[in-house]
């Protein structure tokens, strides 16, 4: 992991999230404050999102797809 964090190696990323799956990485990241805003009072700052199959199912009325969790893994998301 620390060597993954020294050059910005994706695919550690993309097989961790592989290997924890969404609903794990859903709520282990959340437990660490991911999905929430930081502050109220920061200029600029959007709403957080961590998503998550309940979320995209209300969303977009859509299921959740494996390599949805790949792009989460990176820090990508699939869209607001």
């Amino acid at each position: 992991m620390e060597r993954s964090l020294a050059v910005s190696n994706n695919t550690y990323y993309y097989t961790l999230a592989h290997d924890l799956g969404i609903d794990n990485l859903h709520d282990r990241m959340s437990n660490f404050g991911f999905g929430q805003r930081v502050a109220h009072d920061v200029q600029g700052e959007s709403n957080a999102l961590m998503p998550s199959r309940d979320w995209k199912r209300g969303r977009f009325n859509q299921p959740w797809y494996p390599g949805e969790t790949l792009s989460v893994g990176i820090g990508q998301g699939i869209g607001k």
